[in-house]
């Protein structure tokens, strides 16, 4: 993984957190469900999925993609 992709998943979410307060005054508080909501909501919180698991698993997947293995064992 490189480090656009995480720089990339950091911007996503910092954007998500500052933009928060702004999203639960004009879609939260509203009662009426239309489709521009469903839209996104499923486009905010997709990507904001996508980013969080991105950075969680990238120590797990940098080792399988530059082919490096644990010298531990756990005997």
């Amino acid at each position: 993984m490189n480090s656009c992709t995480v720089a990339i998943c950091a911007l996503v979410l910092y954007d998500h957190a500052i933009s928060l307060s702004k999203e639960i005054r004009y879609f939260w508080k509203r009662g009426v469900r239309t489709g521009s909501k469903l839209l996104f909501f499923s486009n905010r919180y997709s990507l904001s999925a996508y980013a969080v698991f991105t950075v969680a698993n990238m120590g797990r997947l940098s080792h399988k993609v530059c082919g490096f293995q644990s010298t531990s064992r756990a005997d």
